[in-house]
């Protein structure tokens, strides 16, 4: 039997999932593995790498890290850019709003 795994440019992760790669939270064990398995880079917005960023930066606010650990943080997630572990996503904002427009008349109101 042959198994199919899951290539990374085909999945779509949100940011949320992903920071808990690098702040430490219940999900980040189950998020690492997860990670593990697949292949290739994940593609990541512009938007979700300021989410990251943001969420990593917050962290250090609420004191979960200190401000070297969130200067190592920081660095880690711009190494896995560099890495190819994630990629520059373009999102066609205007399609996607369209399509999730299209999406929501599909869905029967009660």
């Amino acid at each position: 039997m042959t198994r199919i795994v899951a290539s990374a440019e085909s999945i779509y992760a949100d940011p949320s999932a992903l920071l808990k790669l690098y702040v430490h939270q219940p999900e980040s064990i189950v998020m690492s593995a997860w990670r593990g398995r697949l292949k290739g880079a994940l593609a990541v917005t512009l938007h979700g790498r300021v989410e990251i960023v943001n969420g990593i930066c917050l962290a250090a606010f609420r004191s979960y890290l200190t401000a070297e650990a969130m200067s190592d943080t920081l660095i880690s997630f711009e190494e896995d850019f560099a890495e190819g572990r994630y990629f520059q996503a373009d999102l066609l904002w205007r399609a996607a709003l369209k399509r999730a427009a299209n999406s929501a008349e599909s869905i029967p109101h009660r």
